[in-house]
């Protein structure tokens, strides 16, 4: 069957859109995910779809190729991520799936088998991370890793990846050798990076906000991640003006928000008061 151009693009905007959807409200089902407004929008217009339809245009591939873009410039993945990736799994499918248990997602078509051995790459690493073996950043009972520390760490415990999770690791493994290889300066004077330096202003209002709010909690933001990179944009506009997934990767390991928080004006406020 010939493929389509403009179905293609359709249907990478129609998951684009249901994907910052369910991460503002995990536990929306794909009957109830094709009625949201934003959803409906995106139907050309004249153009009749049915739900089923609509469903198949929502729903992320199973495959980690889909994920593998937005991983690849995050210099630090959840455990589960990673356990994920090395089995060739879309890690947001899982995420939705086990840890906010969506009855869709955890009916999805995936092998029993590989669902099976996740959890048990996943424990295995944890396990590890506690006993010192791997290191990792443990963020409200949550392990990030980079990924080349999950890397050699898997290899060296003989723990063998799909086949198309190999490939994708030797390629990052040998992206990682070039960047060694280059990296002359020590790690001490070596200048950060722009995003290293976007995570460093983000730690600083961070730290400004605990200052003069003391009941403030980084672990338990308030509000939606909008809500606060809009403070950070009126900070420093040309710093923050990306788009809402590139700003949620900065925020990794920095702070937390809660599953389908809704607006708030509280950063609007609290901008008055830091100068």
């Amino acid at each position: 069957m010939e493929e389509d151009p403009q179905e293609d693009f359709l249907k990478l905007k129609f998951r684009e859109t249901a994907r910052q959807l369910w991460r503002e409200y995990p536990h929306l089902t794909f009957e109830e995910m094709v009625e949201q407004p934003d959803i409906v929008a995106l139907i050309p217009q004249g153009e009749v779809r049915s739900q089923s339809q609509l469903i198949d245009l929502v729903s992320p591939e199973l495959s980690s190729a889909e994920e593998l873009p937005i991983l690849k410039v995050s210099k630090i993945w959840s455990l589960g991520d990673a356990a994920a990736m090395w089995l060739d799994i879309n890690p947001f499918v899982f995420n939705q799936a086990f840890q906010q248990r969506n009855p869709s997602f955890y009916t999805m078509p995936i092998f029993p088998g590989l669902r099976d051995r996740w959890f048990q790459l996943r424990d295995k690493a944890s396990q590890a991370a506690l006993l010192g073996e791997l290191q990792t950043i443990n963020d409200k009972d949550q392990h990030w890793i980079k990924p080349r520390d999950f890397y050699d760490w898997a290899i060296s415990h003989a723990e063998e990846p799909s086949w198309s999770a190999e490939k994708v690791f030797a390629a990052l493994n040998a992206q990682w050798e070039i960047e060694d290889a280059k990296n002359i300066q020590p790690e001490e004077t070596k200048p950060p990076s722009k995003v290293e330096l976007k995570r460093i202003e983000i730690k600083r209002i961070i730290e400004s906000i605990s200052a003069i709010d003391t009941e403030f909690d980084r672990l338990s933001m308030p509000g939606k991640r909008e809500d606060f990179q809009n403070l950070c944009i009126q900070i420093n506009k040309k710093m923050f003006s990306v788009a809402q997934e590139t700003f949620n990767d900065y925020l990794v390991g920095l702070c937390t928000f809660s599953s389908g928080a809704r607006e708030t004006d509280y950063y609007s406020k609290i901008a008055t008061k830091l100068g």
